[in-house]
């Protein structure tokens, strides 16, 4: 998709509820799984499936393979004096350092 046709259909996206003075619009029908929801429970499930430029292996790096990681991906390898560590086997990418927080927090897990 063309980043014109992308800000196009974004605009509509944005304007159409707008337009139909705040009436509220759901890309989700009402289901049984749904409503079965405690509302009053603040966990949530958030899946993010990373394809491109951007994998599991830029985003969580496996400090316990970094060596061979830096074989491999010699040339996209974040350095490892900018990883930033989890665990003893873990670490973020720099520019994480929200998801590090709120990992420290245990506001947020991660399975890879």
């Amino acid at each position: 998709m063309k980043r014109r046709k992308f800000l196009q259909a974004s605009a509509l996206s944005v304007g159409v509820p707008v337009m139909l003075n705040g009436m509220g619009l759901s890309p989700v029908t009402q289901s049984r799984l749904l409503s079965a929801m405690n509302e009053e429970s603040d966990k949530v499930l958030v899946l993010v499936q990373l394809i491109g430029g951007n994998d599991g292996l830029n985003t969580l790096i496996p400090l316990d393979k970094y060596d061979n990681l830096a074989n491999v991906r010699p040339n996209i390898i974040i350095p490892d004096n900018q990883v930033l560590s989890m665990t003893d086997t873990s670490g973020l990418h720099p520019v994480m350092g929200g998801v590090k927080s709120l990992f420290e927090d245990a506001k947020v897990c991660w399975v890879q």
